[in-house]
């Protein structure tokens, strides 16, 4: 069910080679798990540290999909890391991988205190594996966008919450 969901990723090239971030919740565990937090690409982007780790989990994806490359992502990363003044450059497509990878806040609603401490991954993981008969790999390679929209999906199909209301804006002049 909703597999037809397209991938959030961020495209971009540096001369003729292409490339393309996308930051799932196993990047977001790994970088957490280097002792970084997804928005101290903001605070640390002038540390080459921070900048090596954010690519190297972004960059996962891409890295994924090439066919018989001898080459290590390291060398992938080292060589974006060596062009020279291209730091900053890397740091806007960063945060703007990850604002793609964060699900869209919308516009007026409150955040109440039991919805900041219910919004736990480990919960997240089990409405997702088990209501939804997802798979733990699915879950992990899925960015927290994808599983929120993916999860309104389901609770609007199974009858669980009302379908959002679309508005359009016409012009009568």
């Amino acid at each position: 069910m909703f597999i037809e969901m397209k991938k959030q990723r961020f495209d971009f090239s540096v001369g003729k080679a292409k490339f393309w971030l996308r930051f799932d919740i196993q990047a977001f565990y790994n970088i957490e798990d280097s002792g970084y937090a997804p928005f101290d690409i903001i605070s640390q982007c002038d540390d080459p540290k921070a900048v090596r780790c954010f690519l190297e989990n972004g960059l996962a994806d891409w890295y994924n999909e090439l066919e018989y490359d001898e080459n290590d992502i390291d060398e992938y990363v080292n060589r974006l890391m060596s062009v020279e003044g291209f730091q900053m450059e890397l740091v806007a497509y960063i945060q703007a991988a990850i604002m793609l990878a964060l699900p869209q806040v919308e516009m007026g609603s409150r955040r109440t205190q039991s919805d900041s401490s219910s919004s736990n991954i480990l919960g997240l993981m089990t409405v997702f594996v088990d209501v939804m008969g997802a798979s733990k790999e699915e879950f992990m390679s899925s960015t927290i966008r994808e599983v929120s929209d993916r999860w309104e999906r389901y609770a609007v199909s199974m009858g669980y919450k009302k379908p959002v209301e679309q508005f359009s804006k016409y012009d009568d002049d």
